[in-house]
């Protein structure tokens, strides 16, 4: 929240020059304009915010930023999150969030419905130092490519084992390091109120790096491209359950993966069945 609030002071004072040096020194107050100023000045600074990190990424190679995730940008990646959250009309309702390890290396997984999940979660797990993999599809993006490699996010090729294999890999490392890793195990969007079979070589990341797994439900996200731009969307973050390491260090992959699915299919029908407001149609993303 904190760019935000920055843009709203900015956009305050911006507001409050206008008015007083064009209006009131004319003798003419119109109240509607300060309303219009301040709009425009929120969406000025968030450009101008943008194009500053365009420009600190040209001298940032994406090839030197995989092992080295700045501070920096991870900043401004929840931040902007933040943003797009509030930006898309879409309300968290959290559940057991006191469940999240604190100063404690974890592998975070969740059910993936939409294209706004990822957003969210990124921007409500700020004040964690989370960096997820994704799609190499998304990483070759010119901009978004290189900021996410700056914030430390990695890339997974699903039809090349070898490279996932890296990916899983340096993953492991980050994670024994100490950095949270995220991570989806369906490997793409289920587009529906299914959660669809994981991909279980992801688990191996927390095996190798001998840490936990924070398993949490997503719910009702797909419902919000039927709802923007008119009306907020009420969406679901439950963490269901933290997995030890000395639970999963024995098991095969596969056995931990239907470990975790089965939690957030029983997780999904508790809160399906306490919760009325999630709607069981889902709109495509």
């Amino acid at each position: 929240m904190i760019l935000l609030t920055i843009y709203l002071i900015l956009s305050l004072i911006t507001t409050g020059l206008y008015v007083y040096f064009v209006e009131y020194l004319n003798g003419n107050i119109l109240y509607y304009t300060a309303v219009i100023v301040f709009i425009v000045s929120m969406i000025a600074y968030f450009l101008l915010t943008m194009l500053f990190l365009m420009v600190c990424l040209l001298f940032r190679p994406i090839e030197k930023s995989i092992n080295s995730p700045t501070k920096f940008y991870h900043f401004f990646t929840t931040q902007v999150a933040v943003i797009l959250t509030l930006f898309f009309g879409i309300k968290i309702k959290k559940e057991n969030m006191d469940s999240l390890p604190k100063n404690e290396k974890f592998l975070l997984i969740s059910n993936h419905q939409s294209l706004y999940d990822p957003i969210a979660i990124i921007g409500l797990l700020r004040k964690y130092r989370i960096s997820y993999i994704m799609k190499d599809g998304i990483m070759k993006l010119p901009f978004v490519g290189r900021w996410l490699y700056a914030a430390g996010y990695l890339p997974i090729d699903r039809n090349n084992d070898r490279n996932a294999l890296k990916t899983i890999i340096t993953a492991s490392k980050r994670l024994e390091k100490g950095d949270p890793i995220g991570v989806y195990p369906e490997g793409t969007r289920s587009k529906t109120t299914e959660i669809n079979r994981f991909r279980n070589g992801i688990f191996k990341i927390a095996q190798k790096a001998k840490a936990p797994i924070v398993v949490c439900l997503i719910d009702n996200f797909y419902t919000v491209k039927k709802r923007f731009p008119f009306r907020w969307t009420k969406v679901l973050f439950r963490v269901c359950e933290v997995i030890p390491y000395e639970k999963i260090k024995d098991l095969t992959t596969n056995e931990i993966g239907d470990m975790c699915r089965n939690i957030l299919l029983e997780n999904q029908a508790e809160v399906r069945k306490n919760n009325k407001w999630i709607e069981k149609k889902p709109v495509q993303n």
